[in-house]
Formats: C-alpha cells, structure tokens, sequence
C-alpha cells in the first residue's frame, strides 16, 4: 500500500486546485482578484493537505492575542493582561502577535490556514463577543487556543472570572448601606458573556429585596455607539443621575462615570455612590477612590500564556478541554457611603 504524500509547496497546491502558483499566492496574501470559487478551492486544499506558507525549517515561536474595539490597547485592563502575557511568553521564548477579531471572523472558513499563515502557533482570545463563532471553529480544528472572559460550549478552553459572584457581593454592599435605587450602566445584553453574568447577578440581587427592575435604573445601550468607554461611562451615568448608587459594568468606563458625576455637580459618595469593576490604576488613583469587584488581569493574562504554550507543545494537553475560572475580590474604598449618612 502506497502511504499518501503530503502536499507541501505552493507548486502542488495550484496543481491539485488546477489553478496557477500565481493564484495561489494572491488568495494567501489577499492581493489581486480572485473568484470566490477558485478562493475556497484553494484554501480547502491548504486545509487538506497541511500546507503552511512561509514554512520555516524551526518554530516561529509566535503567539496571536486578539483584540476588539479600537482603544483597546489604551485601556488599563487589557495593557494589564497583556503585559503579563508577553512576560510569560517571552521567557517560554514566544512572542507576541496583536489581532483584531474582525480579521479572524472575516477568515473563519479556513481559520487555521490564516493563523499558520500569520506563523501563529497558538492563539489568546480577547474581547470577543457571544455571537462569534470563530472560537467554535477553532476548537473543532484543535487549534490551540485559550478564551478569556467568556464560557462556550464544545471543545473550547477558556479563562473566566466569577463575575456573577463578585457582582453580587457589590449589590449586598450597597443594600446594607441602605441603597434600594441602585442604576448599573451595561451594554446591550449577549454582546459579552462577563457582562450579561453581572447584569443577571444584579437584577437577581433586585428581586431577592422585591425591588422591581425599572427601565430607569438600567442604561443598556451598545458601548460601540460611543467614542471609547470614557464616553460609555460618562454619558451612561448622566442617564442615571436621580439613583443613590449606581454600577458600571464596563472596564475602564469608571473616570467617564467619575467625570460625569463631578461635573453635574454632586459629590461621591455623599450624593451618589460608586462601585466599579476591575482593578485599575484609574480605580486607586481617579478622585475618589473607588469601591471594586476586582479580578487578577495579570494572573490571567500569565495563566493564559502558560496554557497556551503546554498546548502547543504537548498534543496531549488538547485532548482535554481547560476551563479555569478565576475569583474576583470586593475592595470596599470611599466611593460608597449609607444613605442615611447624606
């Protein structure tokens, strides 16, 4: 019996798909016209036979993190998670590759290809919404990868924290303090998987004290309609004003919420209190100090490379799919105070 050969040049891809190098080499970089047809032809063909451009006689040694929205790089939570990724990278001998989400969903058809194609050996992936269904391909490929702040199905592995805990913790906090009109700023639900967990930890939290869930105490517009979550933050929290307390579920929107609060003229926490979420710099160090259900962004961020790394090198690690969920912590600052207290 004959053993199959693997089909590993640029030659034989465009002799299999009977198309020339030429055409083979404008669908991989995305240059020139190419039919739709004559695309998926050949692409199918790299899947099937293992081809991967750019082949290199060792590893590239190159991990991709993806990104979202387009300030992302600016905000504390993600330099936080980054910075500890690539520490833990680079002394694995990696390095890091940034990308955007909307690459990955524009090339989902044939994902692996595009991500060998990119040397990517391993992928992280931030920021990605509940709709996209990109990371059930990538598992389904066994590709190795890790999802951090979100929980999918199948084959998937992923880092989250308990968010729904955390935020429960936060709404107890404030109903001790006496607090039954509490507002929480929250985007338009299954966007984000952390953040539907809070919301429902918030109205769950509603409806054990039988305080009835108004549209007036939830401002739930996309933050994509913003410019950046300062925005988010600052326009949310104008919206809920007339409440003693208020919730913002979106890292890194709180100076935006701070900033809105100061400049209507009330005070935190003597007119209305705060409770923020992740830990930030902004958090310690914005004019009040705000009360936090906090995550390890860096913890996460150095678990997620290490993972990500044992799966590259170890098939056996992928025949088991990871789930590490991650305790949050509620620090308890100036920016909440008991009603009866103003």
């Amino acid at each position: 019996m004959i053993q199959k050969q693997r089909k590993n040049n640029i030659k034989d891809i465009a002799a299999i798909c009977q198309v020339s190098t030429a055409t083979v080499s404008r669908v991989l970089n995305k240059s020139g016209v190419v039919s739709e047809k004559n695309t998926d032809k050949v692409l199918k063909a790299i899947a099937e036979n293992d081809y991967s451009p750019n082949q290199r006689s060792t590893p590239a040694n190159i991990i991709g993190i993806t990104v979202e929205f387009q300030d992302a790089l600016s905000s504390p939570y993600v330099y936080n998670l980054l910075q500890a990724a690539e520490d833990e990278a680079s002394n694995a001998g990696y390095d890091l590759l940034i990308l955007r989400n909307e690459r990955l969903r524009k090339n989902e058809k044939y994902l692996s290809v595009y991500l060998k194609s990119k040397l990517v050996s391993g992928i992280i992936i931030l920021l990605s919404t509940m709709t996209d269904t990109f990371k059930q391909k990538l598992a389904n490929d066994r590709f190795p990868h890790i999802i951090l702040s979100d929980r999918p199905g199948g084959f998937s592995n992923f880092i989250d924290d308990d968010s729904y805990e955390g935020t429960l913790k936060a709404m107890e906090h404030l109903m001790k303090l006496g607090h039954r009109k509490i507002g929480i700023i929250c985007p338009v639900s299954d966007i984000y998987y952390t953040a539907n967990e809070r919301l429902r930890a918030y109205q769950d939290a509603l409806k054990k004290h039988n305080i009835d869930i108004s549209p007036e105490l939830i401002f739930d517009e996309s933050h994509t309609n913003f410019n950046g979550v300062y925005d988010y933050g600052y326009r949310g929290i104008n919206a809920l004003l007339k409440n003693t307390a208020v919730t913002a579920v979106i890292s890194d929107c709180s100076n935006g919420v701070v900033d809105g609060i100061m400049d209507s003229g009330l005070k935190i926490p003597e007119n209305i209190s705060v409770v923020s979420f992740e830990d930030s710099f902004d958090t310690t160090q914005s004019k009040s100090k705000l009360t936090t259900v906090a995550k390890d962004t860096k913890e996460m961020g150095k678990i997620a490379a290490k993972n990500l790394i044992s799966q590259i090198e170890n098939l056996k690690t992928r025949k088991i799919p990871s789930r590490i969920i991650i305790p949050t912590r509620f620090i308890v600052r100036e920016s909440t105070s008991a009603v009866n207290q103003r």
